[in-house]
């Protein structure tokens, strides 16, 4: 799969995936695929989760995207050491976000003013 990935030009296609966020309250919440290879990568994380979170909990502080993303680069590799070849990439939900606020809001009919910080710099609209 990673030589494949490597070359540009072809597709793969796997049974499984993984979506790992955290919640307003610093909370990590994993959805996975319910396929056999989803329920094991679950499994599979489910270490380093529950490390990341007895620390949090021992400190006293919130988990945040740099902790599960710290934490989950930790079974990438141990997944790619065993041979099996594993990605992990982030995803931001924050522009879907923003033009769905956007559009609510301004066909809505009520007076609105929406702030945006983009590149250091706020902006209003």
């Amino acid at each position: 799969m990673k030589k494949a990935l490597s070359e540009g030009d072809s597709i793969v296609y796997l049974d499984c995936a993984l979506n790992c966020s955290v919640n307003s309250s610093g909370k990590v919440v994993v959805i996975h695929s319910p396929s056999p290879t989803g329920r094991a990568l679950n499994e599979g994380i489910k270490p380093y989760v529950d490390k990341l979170e007895g620390v949090a909990n021992s400190v006293g502080r919130k988990i945040d995207l740099l902790n599960l993303n710290k934490s989950l680069e930790g079974f990438v590799d141990e997944m790619n050491s065993k041979g099996a070849f594993a990605l992990k990439f982030l995803v931001s939900d924050y522009d879907t976000s923003l033009d769905k606020l956007r559009e609510y809001f301004l066909d809505g009919n009520n007076p609105v003013i929406f702030a945006t910080f983009d590149n250091n710099e706020c902006s209003f609209t």
